[in-house]
Formats: C-alpha cells, sequence, structure tokens
C-alpha cells in the first residue's frame, strides 16, 4: 500500500491543492483526514481507479448531453419545417418590411406633435423637439441625424429637427 499526503498527490497528478480538496468533497477515497500538523494519509491505488472512473462517468454525461442536443434541435428542424408547410411561418423579410414601415410611421406622428401644439415659445419648442428625439432613440435606436424622412399622411416630408 503506497500513502500519499495531499501534497505529495497534487504534484504527482499536476493538480492545484484547490482541485485535490474538490476531489475530496466529490467523494474521493482516503485512508486519514488530515489536520493542523497531521497531513492527510491517500492510498494511490484507491485513488486512482476512482479518479479514471470519475473522468470515465463525465465523459459519458457530456456525450449523453451532447446526445440529447442533437435530438432536440432535430426535433425543432422538424417542427419548424412542418409549421412551413402549413403556412404558419412569417418570412424574416416581411417581419423586417413591417418593422422598419411602423418605425417610420412612429417616428412620422413623433415628428408631427410639434405642429400640433399651439402657442409654445421657441425654449419650449426645442425642449419638445430634444424629448421627441430622445423618445425615438430610445425605441428604436435611431438618431435624429438618420431621420432621412418619414411618411406623414402618405406624403414623403423631409424632417428637420435642426
Amino acid at each position: 500500500m503506497t500513502l500519499m499526503s495531499k501534497i505529495d498527490l497534487a504534484r504527482a497528478f499536476g493538480f492545484s491543492d484547490t482541485h485535490v480538496d474538490q476531489l475530496y468533497d466529490a467523494g474521493a477515497p482516503f485512508v486519514e483526514r488530515g489536520g493542523p500538523g497531521r497531513p492527510w494519509k491517500i492510498e494511490s491505488a484507491a485513488f486512482i481507479p476512482w479518479y479514471i472512473k470519475r473522468k470515465q462517468d463525465a465523459a459519458t454525461n457530456d456525450f449523453g448531453r451532447v446526445k440529447t442536443r442533437e435530438m432536440t434541435a432535430r426535433a425543432k428542424q422538424r417542427e419548424l419545417k412542418v409549421a412551413d408547410l402549413e403556412g404558419q411561418l412569417i418570412p424574416t423579410v416581411e417581419v423586417v418590411a413591417y418593422l422598419a414601415d411602423a418605425n417610420s410611421t412612429i417616428r412620422a406622428r413623433f415628428a408631427a406633435i410639434e405642429s400640433q401644439v399651439p402657442g409654445l415659445s421657441d425654449e419650449q419648442r426645442e425642449q419638445l423637439r430634444s424629448a421627441i428625439a430622445d423618445s425615438i432613440e430610445g425605441l428604436s435606436g435611431d438618431k435624429p441625424e438618420d431621420w432621412k424622412s418619414a411618411p406623414t399622411d402618405g406624403e414623403d416630408d423631409e424632417m428637420d429637427f435642426g
């Protein structure tokens, strides 16, 4: 029987002291637990097979998880194919076009607010413009300098916030 300390075991296997502690927390076999001024006593003949089995179990579990993820992905692909055949999916191009149109409408309606509030001083008008610009930027990430134009009631009016 070859007995080793935790330090000897760490050096022999290239483990850190922390990793050795984690292995013992996970159930690694030992002959006698160490303490202050008393080294651990570990039988290498019992530790090595335990460690190999632990690594094999981990590899097997990893393989099982990979197979499960693969089967899940294939099932999702089949479900998407069926949904597509049944006409339940909307093409990305259509969604992007719809959202672009909705953003354009929102920008135009926000821009029109200023003209709908009579009696504003120049300072109030500028504060309103700033608030509108901040709101649109917060909602869509668009900055006023990106607002080339926005249609209002079917017209293509140039938006001027400058």
